[in-house]
């Protein structure tokens, strides 16, 4: 092993003050040419964090192995010895230190002329620390990934519209996000995402996607209801961002119902999706239904027409769920559980014989009032909002859940007045994670539950849902899923009532 080797800058190193972490990207690094875990997100102690970060820049391994050796006063064989096993390790690898587990990931440190990513450059120093913590779950610092909302505009006026498009407050300056996402960088700050509004609508979207692009923030994925132009498509490409297309139905009679939109709405749509599959643009599309286009006959005319798509990659079907700002009453446009089963029938017919994926996610109503214990037990993916994430809205005012949106009691804070890591760290934010039992609604089962701090100090509840069950004013009521959850004030299920 006579060339160089370098870390494999897919993974992002991050010191949080008491612990360090390796985090692999977003996945908008999604040319891989070498095996990498997707999704990785590992504590390890900031001694080996030091140690890889003598891997920079290209280096031979013994030169690293003999500059780590004089840093951390250790004979250089024990250190060839700990680099060689992560060379050869086909699989994750684990070892202990000082008592605390950590993590590593396949293909690490690779050979200089595999990389495949931009560098970040690191030093031994910026990992130093005074006292270890692999117990806290919140990260300490800053959070890992922030979620952006360049605006809340939308071309569509949907019935199960999940969005607030009501709320009207003045965007940043350009100069501000662009203050925001540098000092996103030098925290190391894995993602930031893009949700909205429509993105397409955003007069500045070009620009944002080549600042975060120059930062090393390439989406992973943007969304739209806009039927976009052959301009439109032309200037997008060159980001090689995939686009994900929202398409409830290709009927012009289903649409205006669907997303009050006008009658040529669907049939600009297909013809941007014909200039779509013919660009280089990766796609997909999505599909909401309700009541009103939860037909088979109008999934059969959007499969029709999406099969001579060659180049989509997937579709995916979803079932409406009770939204926060939809102006229609979900009652009224819900779809029931026996269509709900059609649907679920038809799709396993189509997935068999279909010329792309086909992803189904029906309702969650099984998951709700089944778990005991507190929300790290409860069913489902863990939940980030201000444990590991932020969300950063149109004026600069941060929440910890983009469903929540404007609700003051979940805004902690605006980057255009303090830095992220101030924010993360606020009164605010440590209350809402820390939160006092006899500061809860006195009405909530939660006021009294022999579980309250370790459910709420592991973050993981629905702030949204509990609104959506039980009113804006209860969001300290148990979430749907917890066994101790009172009867719904109102229709979050697909049961009919």
């Amino acid at each position: 092993m006579t060339g160089k080797y370098i870390l494999n800058h897919y993974y992002l190193l991050r010191h949080d003050e008491k612990r360090s972490f390796i985090m692999s990207r977003g996945d908008g690094f999604n040319q891989k040419p070498i095996p990498v875990n997707t999704g990785w997100v590992s504590k390890v102690h900031p001694a080996y964090a030091m140690m890889l970060s003598f891997f920079s820049e290209p280096i031979s391994l013994s030169e690293a192995s003999a500059n780590i050796a004089t840093f951390f006063k250790l004979p250089k064989e024990k250190i060839m010895s700990f680099i060689l096993s992560l060379l050869s390790a086909k699989e994750p690898t684990y070892t202990t230190l000082d008592g605390s587990n950590s993590g590593f990931p396949i293909n690490l440190i690779i050979e200089a002329d595999k990389e495949f990513t931009p560098r970040n450059k690191y030093s031994p120093e910026e990992f130093k620390f005074k006292e270890l913590d692999f117990k806290t779950t919140r990260m300490i610092l800053a959070p890992t990934s922030i979620v952006f909302m360049p605006n809340n505009n939308c071309i569509t006026d949907c019935v199960y519209c999940y969005a607030d498009t009501k709320t009207k407050t003045q965007q940043m300056k350009f100069d501000q996000i662009e203050a925001f996402v540098k000092e996103a960088n030098k925290l190391r700050v894995r993602d930031i995402m893009i949700t909205g509004g429509d993105f397409f609508m955003y007069k500045h979207w070009e620009d944002l996607l080549k600042l975060l692009v120059r930062e090393g923030y390439t989406p992973d994925l943007i969304s739209t209801k806009v039927p976009i132009s052959k301009d439109l498509i032309n200037r997008f490409q060159p980001f090689k961002i995939r686009l994900q297309i929202s398409v409830d139905s290709l009927s012009s009679e289903i649409t205006q119902k669907v997303l009050n939109v006008n009658s040529q709405y669907a049939q600009n749509m297909r013809q941007a999706l014909i200039n779509i599959n013919k660009s280089s643009i990766r796609f997909q599309i999505a599909t909401v239904l309700t009541s009103v286009n939860d037909s088979i006959e109008n999934l059969e005319e959007i499969a029709e027409f999406i099969k001579d798509l060659d180049r989509l990659e997937r579709w995916e079907i979803r079932v409406a769920f009770s939204s926060l700002y939809s102006r229609t009453n979900f009652q009224s446009i819900k779809s029931n559980k026996e269509q709900i089963s059609n649907i679920e029938d038809w799709i396993k017919v189509k997935q068999g014989v279909f010329h792309t994926k086909i992803l189904w996610s029906p309702d969650d109503d099984v998951k709700y009032k089944k778990s005991s214990g507190g929300s790290a037990n409860f069913e489902g993916p863990i939940c980030s909002a201000n444990m590991s994430n932020i969300v950063i809205l149109p004026n600069g005012e941060v929440t910890i859940c983009e469903q929540l949106y404007w609700n003051k009691n979940f805004l902690i804070g605006n980057v255009c007045e303090s830095s992220i890591k101030e924010i993360w760290n606020s009164a605010k934010a440590i209350g809402l994670w820390k939160r006092e039992q006899t500061s809860i609604n006195p009405h909530s089962p939660c006021r009294n539950c022999s579980d309250f701090s370790a459910c709420f100090q592991a973050s993981n509840r629905c702030y949204a849902n509990i609104m959506k069950a039980y009113g804006i004013t209860n969001f300290d009521y148990p979430d749907p899923r917890c066994i101790q959850a009172p009867n719904f004030t109102y229709s979050i299920t697909h049961e009919d009532e």
